[in-house]
């Protein structure tokens, strides 16, 4: 059993790291994966879900007066 820890460089303003471990905590990785490619292929799954998120992202802004 293969266990991941995130971690940051950064502030971490946005708790990203915290839904990157809970990401990467319920995927399931090959046995054939080294760690480094595992961790990779994890990483990388992860941003293309955060930036499909984001893509459904948006702003609006109302004047209260």
């Amino acid at each position: 059993m293969r266990t991941f820890t995130v971690t940051t460089e950064g502030e971490n303003r946005l708790g990203l790291r915290e839904v990157c471990q809970r990401y990467v905590d319920d995927q399931w990785v090959a046995d054939h994966m080294t760690d480094e490619q595992a961790a990779e292929s994890l990483l990388d799954q992860f941003r293309r879900a955060v930036r499909q998120e984001w893509e459904m992202l948006t702003v609006e802004s109302t004047n209260v007066e």
